[in-house]
């Protein structure tokens, strides 16, 4: 397993030795360091009260456990555990008793806990306790502070930041090397994810984080995939370098008008039937679920169900690695605002266009079709030669407005904001 930002989980048992009545486990949740083993939870009693080990400030003996309906039992004498975070240079880890697991066994580079059992019918009715934990995974490096750290300050929070995350995985992964990684671009989305949010029911909240964990044999696209959702955002490959966006309003760099087209524009006015929807439902997990899949509340526009004649269309965008209900429903409005900016152009510009990248916000001029300083934000580029070997830049665009990213847009700004056309 790889674990990012903060989440509970179950691990793998690969070492466990049954000596007299007392069972031993060595429990792997990861194969990298983490931060730390928040809570211990044996099946679903998290761990109250413990008592640290003697000569073994990483060894716990647990006293008390708590149900989820908050009901304490005592277990003292009975379970304990002990807790490696997986350094690479990490202390062996003693199994009494054993002749088989001995100081040539360290699982160097294993997040591990080791669940000790003594034997009890009553304590145990239903046989061996799974263990779980809740988890602050892996520290990732920041290029704004040059630090490798996992941090969950008021300020910063570089081991749950997705486009920090997104950067450390496309190292992890092989995909790219340090110097195919624009760091100015992860640092911006990184200070967007930064960014405090104020919440309806009171308080504030980073804008993005990310929490989840996935195993190494899952397709990595569909990884990036996840980690991208849970900013909004999106990720290319271009001029030798991998970037991000994480989804935020930006002033517009550049404006473009007639005199920088170099070719006829493909225009696609409105999205499909297929392509369009008006709800958006979807799964998240956390703490507010007891970190169980649950649907987090729908989004839906009444006014855009009347737009597309009364009929609902869903989308359905789980986001496995969302870890609260409101930045889920953040998130689902985002994506539901930016399906009815569906005004799409296509079309080849001039060397200005040089200084342009995808994400980039930017405004067009035309007369013929009634944009006066239209927003587009730059979905596609690419830089070549043209069929009579002319530089040009291609590009794609997409509507997009400022009222993309305010929960409490006008929605009928998205219909009426295509064009600026002269009378009849």
């Amino acid at each position: 397993q790889v674990i990012y930002g903060e989440t509970r989980l179950g691990g793998v048992i690969f070492y466990q030795e049954v000596f007299l009545d007392v069972l031993q486990q060595c429990i792997a949740f990861a194969d990298h360091e983490i931060d730390s083993f928040q809570e211990i939870y044996f099946n679903e009693e998290r761990v109250a009260t413990k008592t640290v080990g003697v000569g073994n400030d990483n060894f716990y003996n647990v006293n008390t456990v708590v149900a989820p309906d908050g009901t304490t039992r005592t277990v003292t004498n009975f379970m304990s555990y002990e807790q490696r975070l997986g350094a690479i240079d990490q202390d062996y880890t003693e199994i009494d008793f054993s002749d088989r697991w001995n100081e040539e066994h360290k699982a160097a580079g294993v997040a591990f806990l080791k669940g000790v059992y003594n034997y009890s019918s009553s304590q145990f009715p239903n046989g061996v306790p799974t263990l779980s934990a809740l988890i602050r995974g892996k520290k990732v490096y920041d290029p704004r502070t040059g630090e490798t750290a996992f941090t969950d300050s008021s300020d910063v929070q570089i081991g749950r930041n997705p486009a920090l995350i997104l950067r450390d995985y496309l190292l992890y992964s092989g995909i790219a090397t340090e110097a195919e990684l624009d760091d100015d671009a992860f640092s911006a989305a990184a200070n967007i994810c930064d960014e405090d949010v104020t919440l309806a029911a009171g308080g504030t909240q980073k804008r993005y984080r990310c929490d989840g964990a996935f195993t190494t044999e899952e397709n990595p696209q569909d990884i990036i995939k996840s980690i991208i959702a849970t900013m909004g955002g999106m990720v290319w490959y271009s001029n030798g370098k991998w970037s991000c966006k994480a989804a935020a309003y930006t002033t517009p760099v550049l404006t473009l008008d007639e005199d920088d087209l170099r070719s006829g524009l493909e225009i696609s006015t409105r999205n499909s039937r297929r392509e369009g929807f008006n709800k958006v439902v979807g799964l998240f997990r956390g703490a507010e679920t007891s970190w169980q899949p649950t649907n987090f509340p729908e989004v839906k526009s009444d006014y855009f169900v009347e737009v597309d004649g009364g009929e609902e269309s869903t989308l359905e965008l789980d986001l496995p690695f969302v870890s609260t209900s409101t930045q889920a429903q953040r998130v689902a409005k985002l994506a539901l605002y930016r399906n009815r900016e569906q005004l799409k152009i296509s079309g080849s510009f001039g060397m200005r266009a040089l200084q342009l990248c995808v994400g980039d916000i930017i405004k067009i001029n035309n007369t013929r079709l009634g944009f006066v300083e239209k927003q587009f934000e730059v979905v596609e580029w690419t830089f070549g030669l043209n069929n009579e070997h002319a530089l040009e830049v291609a590009m794609t665009l997409q509507e997009i407005s400022a009222e993309v990213f305010e929960w409490n847009a006008e929605e009928s700004t998205f219909e009426s904001n295509n064009t600026a056309l002269s009378s009849p």
